[in-house]
């Protein structure tokens, strides 16, 4: 008869593994604090965003709607300046410079 023993692998193996999802434990605990932090910055930040976008009298919601407007009244004033400059943009600054001069 032959007697079965339950202790196939050394304790130090089983410590080791112990060990290790300790140290993996440790690991997923400080990445979930660091996340938790960064939450709270970006939170603080977007509040604060906010907070500037109202002082502009634009809400959240109206956000896109404002910078499709920007962008249209930017494009409307760049067409402006360059239809007094007397061109489209076709005249390098060299070309600018020469002619002003004159």
């Amino acid at each position: 008869m032959t007697m079965f023993n339950m202790n196939t692998r050394p304790a130090t193996s089983v410590e080791e593994r112990l060990g290790s999802l300790k140290t993996r434990i440790d690991k997923a605990r400080e990445d979930k604090a660091r996340a938790e932090a960064t939450i709270e910055q970006l939170d603080a930040q977007r509040q604060q965003i906010l907070a500037e976008l109202e002082q502009l009298g634009v809400t959240e919601a109206e956000l896109p709607n404002e910078i499709d407007r920007l962008q249209r009244e930017i494009e409307e004033q760049l067409a402006a300046a360059e239809a007094l400059l007397g061109g489209t943009g076709g005249q390098s600054h060299a070309n600018i410079a020469d002619t002003s001069g004159a």
